[in-house]
């Protein structure tokens, strides 16, 4: 009797002691007639309990055929059985229409965002801004962007937003958007000639660079969680084919045909 109460506590304390990863992420995407880019950082972190906090690099830009996806948000909790990217690249493989494939997702996604949500997450983690899930899909083949984003209620219920679409048709050149944590990077391009004059690839890199650069600000003043950081990964597609921007690939893997 007395082991078996041991070891339910031990199960107990490991569940517990290690919450989900951290998914704050930056991304910016953009759409015009003949090129998208869609660009995120790499930065990801795991906070023990205790307050300990280890930062992993890895890509957050991901594919699935000619589906190219990222999620903002916490999406890979094992505590709660919740894995998000498997399930954008189960829609991914779905047939159909980019729109198709994410109409796809959300019937599939529904019950793990759901049990995300139900958890105050980013109050946890010390996060100030509202909870919330964003899912972006980009096609190289319908040539369109697709985004659905989700957000918690007080309640811990979800609110389900309607999904924003960019580009088909007769579709105009979208400006930069900007999804995540990226409140400081706006506020110095209002007050930064030189950064609202870049366009493409630079401005994308100068925008991430100045939140990057409050992150470490942050870090150093209040011993906070970088929200954001590691290295800018910039996938481009035109004219059917994607790749990624030179210089701006690294930890995301090679693209498949």
């Amino acid at each position: 009797m007395y082991l078996a109460v041991l070891i339910k506590l031990v199960r107990i304390m490991l569940v517990f002691s290690l919450m989900p990863t951290a998914q704050a992420t930056l991304v910016i995407l953009s759409w015009t007639p003949s090129r998208i880019l869609l660009a995120a950082d790499s930065l990801s972190a795991k906070v023990f309990n205790n307050g300990q906090v280890t930062g992993t690099i890895g890509c957050k830009i991901h594919q699935q055929g000619d589906i190219f996806f990222t999620i903002v948000g916490v999406n890979d909790d094992a505590t709660i059985k919740v894995d998000l990217v498997s399930i954008a690249k189960q829609a991914g493989r779905t047939k159909g229409t980019i729109v198709d494939k994410m109409s796809s997702f959300e019937a599939l996604a529904h019950t793990q965002v759901e049990r995300v949500m139900r958890r105050a997450i980013s109050r946890q983690l010390g996060f100030s801004e509202q909870q919330r899930i964003t899912v972006v899909f980009a096609s190289r083949k319908d040539h369109i962007i697709v985004t659905k984003e989700y957000l918690r209620n007080s309640d811990g219920s979800t609110m389900s937003m309607p999904r924003k679409s960019y580009g088909g048709g007769a579709a105009r050149a979208s400006d930069f958007i900007a999804i995540g944590v990226y409140a400081e990077a706006e506020a110095r391009l209002a007050n930064n000639r030189n950064l609202r004059r870049l366009d493409g690839v630079p401005f994308i890199v100068g925008f991430m660079g100045a939140q990057f650069e409050h992150e470490q600000q942050r870090l150093k003043l209040h011993h906070q969680i970088p929200r954001v950081g590691g290295q800018i990964c910039v996938l481009q597609i035109e004219h059917g084919k994607a790749s990624w921007s030179p210089g701006y690939q690294s930890p995301c893997p090679d693209i498949k045909p």
